[in-house]
């Protein structure tokens, strides 16, 4: 027995010997959405059953709406969940049924002036209304026109998704913190840095600066290899810090000891996941308009995009937008440096609540991020301090 893949438009994706979803253009079925990984489901046939195997590890693959992970049957009916999107098992060659001829309606005079009159209000609703889009500069307006223009040719055209080559021009003029680019770039070799400062005063009047920083690298070739830094701060004094790497199929990690162990999935297929989910959506929303162009960062070239307060998922507690830029990859298309200034509300972020903070005097968070893709093989291993001597 057969078996396909039908989606809400009717679409039809044979599975045969393999069927592979998730959002990186080398699939078979490619979906542009936030919670779709780049490898996020792969389906094959065997003699009259099929398979699922799931990517995501049980966060955002769906059978008959149930959370599934690991590997499992369907049969024919069967609806399959993937991020947003759903499928229907059913047969390749099954002919859709025709609809049953409507019965002919004969409509007065009347009827006809009514529809008529009606269709050319419509026509003049829909005619001011583009106007009324046009002529406005509202960032907001323009980039619910792009967002529009982007999905109609998406459903158009669903096969044809390419990341973006505009090297020797700008960027959009409005960009979108949704941008199926901006969020879901995969590669299998990059390094990044966040940090987050919050600088204040204590109940007392006294300064106070804490500071979060969060560092990792990761490479798939010649040998897997990562590492991650989570440092916290106060005044310039780190009060706790951690580190972990995998070199050459050991697990390092530790703070003030070493802890070594093999790597559990040696000889398997890490999935790398270098994408800025939480950075884009934790925080910030909406759109962003270009303001300066051809920045060269680390080598990329990027465009600028300027911050709003009301680019803020909650900008109530916004006292004041001091700066903020968003730099966009020409070539690829994604994010590559982040930076913002704010004033905030006493109490009213998790980095400025509790006994150390003023419960009425206000704080400036400043926020950076970066990330630098690498040839594979280019990046050099690095293992946590506290085990530098256990490497071979």
């Amino acid at each position: 027995m057969a078996y396909a893949l039908s989606d809400i438009q009717g679409r039809k994706y044979p599975v045969g010997a393999r069927l592979q979803i998730g959002s990186a253009p080398g699939n078979q079925v490619v979906l542009l959405d936030p919670q779709v990984l780049p490898v996020h489901a792969t389906l094959w046939e065997q003699p009259g059953k099929l398979y699922l195997q799931d990517g995501s590890e049980g966060r955002a693959t769906f059978v008959n709406r149930s959370l599934i992970q690991g590997v499992v049957s369907l049969q024919m009916g069967d609806q399959v969940g993937i991020g947003g999107t759903l499928f229907t098992v059913s047969d390749p060659n099954a002919q859709p049924a025709a609809p049953a001829p409507a019965p002919k309606k004969r409509f007065g005079c009347m009827r006809w002036l009514l529809v008529g009159a009606g269709m050319f209000m419509l026509e003049c609703l829909l005619l001011a209304a583009v106007g009324f889009i046009l002529a406005s500069s509202d960032v907001e307006l323009r980039g619910g026109i792009n967002d529009l223009q982007q999905l109609l040719s998406l459903q158009q055209n669903p096969t044809d998704v390419h990341p973006p080559s505009d090297k020797q021009q700008p960027g959009p003029d409005v960009l979108s913190l949704t941008d199926p680019w901006l969020i879901t770039n995969f590669t299998g070799s990059y390094s990044q840095n966040e940090s987050t400062t919050v600088e204040g005063v204590t109940p007392s009047g006294a300064a106070i600066k804490t500071s979060v920083v969060r560092n990792s690298m990761e490479q798939a070739n010649p040998d897997w290899t990562t590492y991650s830094l989570i440092q916290q701060s106060t005044n310039d004094q780190v009060i706790d810090r951690y580190e972990s790497a995998i070199i050459q199929g050991m697990v390092y990690s530790g703070s003030t000891t070493c802890s070594s162990h093999p790597d559990p999935k040696a000889g398997e297929l890490h999935l790398m996941d270098a994408r800025p989910y939480s950075i884009l959506t934790r925080d910030l929303t909406r759109h962003l308009k270009r303001v300066e162009t051809g920045i060269s960062i680390n080598g990329v070239i990027t465009d600028r995009y300027e911050l709003r307060r009301d680019n803020f998922m909650d900008p109530e507690a916004v006292v004041e937008f001091v700066s903020g830029s968003l730099y966009r990859a020409r070539e690829g298309g994604y994010l590559v440096q982040l930076d913002y200034v704010i004033k905030i509300k006493p109490q009213s972020w998790a980095t400025n609540m509790g006994d150390d903070f003023s419960m009425s005097e206000l704080s400036q968070v400043t926020y950076h991020f970066d990330r630098v893709y690498a040839p594979e093989g280019t990046l050099t291993a690095k293992a946590p301090e506290v085990c530098a001597g256990q490497l071979k």
